[in-house]
């Protein structure tokens, strides 16, 4: 972070990407498999959920492979940062089966999301909110629900439900590694919620 600036803009760019999977790519593709479900879809149809579940994937794969491959991260918390190799290679095909992972992901669980919306609203709507409230419940219990931005009073209860949500969220529908870390979704919590959409 430079002088002069509020927020470092790599935690700014990382910010906006989950911002546009959040209220854009995720509902985007269940839209999309929901039209399919309820009339039919021909191959344009298909194509477009693909890519659409590509370009998701490759966002959340652009999150965890820079902040891996930042230096001053893997310095800092070798033990958490290094699992995408040095060699050119091996790095591609990471990042590659990153992206294919972080679409599989999203297609699995928007398919769940729109056949339970299929059986009726209030099923998906369980699905979700039971999966979330015992997210939040856990971290509040843990006293790990408090974000790190210092904001204050009611705006830092705000701020933290709202980046908490988003991050249980995207997560879900996507397994983000980076999103593993402590001070995001855990890693515990990640791997649950990996075996739960599987």
């Amino acid at each position: 972070k430079k002088a002069g600036q509020t927020i470092d803009p790599f935690v700014e760019l990382t910010l906006l990407k989950c911002i546009e999977m959040f209220a854009e790519s995720i509902p985007g593709v269940v839209i999309q498999l929901m039209a399919i479900a309820t009339g039919g879809g021909n191959v344009a149809a298909w194509v477009s959920v693909v890519v659409s579940a590509l370009t998701t994937g490759y966002g959340g794969a652009t999150i965890s492979y820079d902040f891996d491959t930042d230096p001053e991260r893997r310095q800092k918390a070798p033990a958490f940062y290094g699992y995408v190799p040095s060699k050119p290679k091996q790095r591609s095909f990471v990042f590659v089966t990153m992206v294919f992972f972080g679409a599989g992901m999203l297609l699995i669980r928007c398919l769940t999301i729109v056949l339970l919306g299929l059986l009726g609203f209030d099923w998906a709507m369980a699905y979700i909110g039971i999966d979330l409230g015992l997210f939040l419940a856990v971290k509040i219990f843990r006293g790990d629900f408090w974000y790190w931005i210092p904001l204050g009073g009611f705006a830092e209860f705000l701020c933290s439900s709202l980046i908490r949500v988003l991050g249980k969220i995207i997560t879900d529908f996507t397994s983000i590694v980076h999103f593993r870390h402590p001070y995001e979704v855990g890693g515990l919590y990640w791997s649950f919620g990996f075996i739960f959409t599987m």
